[in-house]
């Protein structure tokens, strides 16, 4: 997940995802470095097998067409655009506009509505598109994300919009140096057409400035037309794009995979 506390261990070529592992329940690490060459691929695939390894992602920078055709050619697929976008803190209007609804931190009697929406909220994730995560697990895995972001353990803070007298939202945020990263943006069915989205970026770009951030970023999908264009008109320019591999060994990677996923 992306923000989320992966302790892991490599060699050089690969790196174990000790969180993901636990997670999931079968082995899951990613390749090291940007660029990919067939003449790692051996390496590659030997580290995998010594290590148990069942799932493999490689991010590939933007462009790199040598890269990308080293990954498909082993048996990689492409399953997202990653969009990492950024906004100096300096340059960010403050919120001059008052929404007509409660904005506040968010706490553990939210944690049942944020749940529900976590679990519905997230379906352009990479892993939503790759058939080999079960549906249930990849609702599990949001739900965990929000759930650990209130208490504390991958977020500095939670904002949330009190609609109809229950939370209907959700944005966390979490200070790196001097950097600030915004996690999960998430607005319910009931909140949708308020400005709820916006009014929620623009309560943590205030809360990043008041904790002397210089600079806020936050990763969407290529295909998230409407997350861009929410950060984009809050103030928000791409940095970055990558591409997306994911890789499954075994048999995962053949109808297995397919199947632990309709049983998902």
């Amino acid at each position: 997940m992306t923000g989320s506390p992966q302790a892991a261990a490599g060699s050089g070529v690969c790196r174990r995802l000790e969180w993901d592992s636990a997670f999931w329940g079968f082995g899951c690490a990613k390749v090291e470095g940007e660029n990919l060459r067939q003449e790692q691929i051996d390496a590659i695939e030997a580290w995998c097998g010594a290590n148990d390894i069942t799932f493999l992602q490689y991010l590939a920078p933007q462009g790199d067409t040598a890269s990308a055709r080293v990954a498909e050619a082993s048996g990689f697929r492409l399953v997202d655009e990653r969009v990492t976008l950024a906004c100096r803190v300096t340059a960010a209007g403050s919120d001059v506009s008052r929404p007509d609804f409660e904005l506040r931190p968010g706490n553990n009697e939210d944690i049942g509505s944020l749940d529900e929406l976590a679990r519905a909220g997230h379906t352009d994730s990479r892993y939503y598109n790759d058939p080999g995560f079960p549906r249930a697990g990849c609702d599990d895995l949001y739900s965990t994300w929000i759930r650990r972001s209130l208490e504390g353990a991958i977020a500095d803070i939670v904002f949330v919009p009190v609609i109809d007298g229950k939370a209907g939202g959700y944005v966390t945020c979490k200070v790196e140096a001097t950097d600030g990263w915004i996690g999960l943006v998430g607005v319910g069915p009931e909140a949708r057409g308020r400005g709820v989205g916006g009014a929620l970026i623009r309560r943590a770009i205030d809360w990043f400035r008041d904790a002397g951030v210089e600079e806020i970023l936050v990763v969407t999908q290529g295909r998230n037309e409407a997350a861009r264009r929410l950060y984009e008109r809050s103030g928000f320019l791409t940095r970055d794009t990558g591409r997306w591999y994911h890789r499954w060994f075994g048999s995962a990677a053949t109808g297995d995979r397919n199947q632990r996923a309709a049983e998902g």
